[in-house]
């Protein structure tokens, strides 16, 4: 799941399964799409709705409370389309985000956060037992990649080292292309400036 602020970012939800030689373990993971930190995750034997609201019920632990108007992005799976998630969405004043059938990049922020956990961590290791997948992977969630792991989105820092803070907007530079027409041919002085501003904001 991708979860996100009203005045923050959004959050997003999804749920992977991961096999050992016992069998697959369901994971369900919440994330703040402005920090990219896993803010609750739940581990289990089903794909299920009780697997989506634990792992929401972490993440509002984690972060002491979600915001008014948070929203929760998923796919169309059962777990996120049922009345139990949306009851605990209208509790905590939230909403439940999903986008349109068979559009493979609606759900990409999460895709890719299993993705990494799958090809830099999994993959690399021979897992045993359901009980190892919990430990493991919830080590690797917390303490690497909400800790460790930098982020080129990020400006190359951690998860947890991100403010939750909303980047400042970058106000339009009189040389901007909405006014190249009616503006005299910029200085030296001016094109530095607009080097300035495209370091502040990069795009």
């Amino acid at each position: 799941l991708e979860v996100a602020d009203a005045q923050e970012a959004e959050c997003g939800h999804f749920v992977g399964a991961l096999r050992c030689a016992q069998g697959w373990v369901n994971l369900c993971a919440v994330r703040d799409s402005h920090s990219r930190r896993v803010l609750g995750y739940a581990m289990g034997g089903q794909h299920s709705t009780d697997l989506v609201i634990t792992a929401l019920d972490m993440a509002v632990t984690t972060r002491g409370g979600l915001a008014h108007g948070v929203v929760l992005h998923a796919d169309r799976g059962m777990q996120f389309t049922s009345q139990n998630l949306a009851a605990y969405m209208r509790a905590v004043k939230g909403t439940v985000s999903m986008g349109w059938a068979e559009v493979c990049w609606d759900n990409a922020m999460a895709e890719s956060f299993w993705a990494t956990l799958k090809t830099e961590y999994y993959y690399r290791r021979t897992v045993t037992t359901r009980d190892r997948v919990y430990t493991r992977v919830a080590t690797w969630m917390e303490d690497f990649y909400n800790c460790r792991r930098i982020h080129t989105s990020l400006g190359g820092k951690s998860p947890s080292k991100t403010s939750y803070t909303k980047r400042p907007t970058p106000q339009p530079h009189k040389y901007s292309l909405n006014n190249l027409r009616t503006s005299p041919a910029p200085t030296e002085a001016d094109l530095d400036a607009i080097a300035d501003q495209l370091n502040d904001h990069p795009v």
